[in-house]
C-alpha cells in the first residue's frame, strides 16, 4: 500500500518530523499487516524506514501524487489543486509533472503554490478592499473571518463543509 501525505503539516505538529512520525505510526496502528511505500517529491516510494529519517523527502507530497494520476489522462494541463489553506499550481507538459519547484520553500518562490485556500485564508490575505452600497471601505487586517466564512455567506457551502475552525473559536 502507498502513502501520501499533507497532515503531517497541520498545526499541532511542532515538526515535519513529529508529523511524517504521527502519520508513519497511524497507518501502522490501522494497518498492522501491511508493509506499506511512502511516497516522496521526487515522484519515487521508499521505505517506511527511509521517510522516517528523511521526512523532508515525503513531507507534503499529496500534489505531485496527484499531478502524475493526471497527467496520465491529460498530457498537457495546468492542474489547480484547490485544498483548505493552499492552492497548487502544477504545470503538466508531455504528460510528465513540470513543476519548477518540489518542496514548498521553492514552490512558493516559483509561484506554484499559493497560500489561499478555500477555508482556512484569513480575508485581508485575500482582498484589501470590499465595495459597500456607501462607498469602498477597506478590510481590517484582523482574524475576523476566513474563505470559509464568505463561502457560506454567499451560499457556496453549508455548515456541515465548514471543516476548519472559526476565527472567534465558537464554532
Amino acid at each position: 500500500m502507498g502513502i501520501t501525505m499533507t497532515a503531517e503539516l497541520a498545526d499541532c505538529f511542532a515538526t515535519k518530523r513529529e508529523g511524517v512520525g504521527f502519520v508513519l505510526d497511524a497507518f501502522r496502528t490501522a494497518f498492522p499487516d501491511v508493509d506499506p511505500w511512502v511516497f516522496g517529491t521526487d515522484g519515487q516510494f521508499r521505505s517506511v524506514a527511509e521517510a522516517r529519517n528523511r521526512p523532508e523527502d515525503v513531507a507534503a507530497a499529496n500534489w505531485v501524487a496527484s499531478a502524475m494520476l493526471v497527467a496520465r489522462s491529460f498530457p498537457e494541463a495546468l492542474f489547480l489543486d484547490v485544498g483548505s489553506t493552499t492552492t497548487d499550481i502544477i504545470p503538466i507538459v508531455g504528460g510528465r509533472v513540470a513543476a519548477r519547484g518540489r518542496t514548498d520553500t521553492a514552490r512558493l518562490l516559483s509561484g506554484e503554490l499559493v497560500y489561499t485556500g478555500a477555508l482556512r485564508t484569513p480575508v485581508a490575505a485575500i482582498v484589501r478592499w470590499v465595495t459597500l452600497s456607501v462607498g469602498r471601505c477597506r478590510v481590517a487586517a484582523e482574524h475576523f473571518a476566513v474563505a470559509a466564512d464568505v463561502h457560506l455567506w454567499l451560499g457556496h457551502i453549508d455548515q456541515g463543509d465548514y471543516t476548519c475552525d472559526t476565527p472567534d473559536g465558537r464554532g
